[in-house]
């Protein structure tokens, strides 16, 4: 038998699916979600050490007019 999520992405319809597989499917989404949620917290932490605060940037631009151009 073909993984469930496979057959989602080949196009099956979800109301197809019998109970065990749309609870499979929920715990998989759920486990999928941690970690996203995860790799998204890392990955703003390491933009965060990087970026200067607003501060600085804007004192860079100070006394420039802003034309709309970067």
């Amino acid at each position: 038998m073909e993984n469930p999520f496979n057959q989602l992405v080949k196009g099956k319809n979800i109301y197809e699916f019998d109970a065990r597989q749309t609870k499979g499917l929920l715990k998989l989404f759920d486990f999928k979600r941690i970690k996203l949620d995860k790799r998204k917290k890392y990955f703003n932490e390491q933009i965060d050490k990087n970026v200067p605060n607003e501060a600085g940037v804007n004192e860079s631009n100070a006394g420039e007019e802003n034309d709309g151009h970067p």
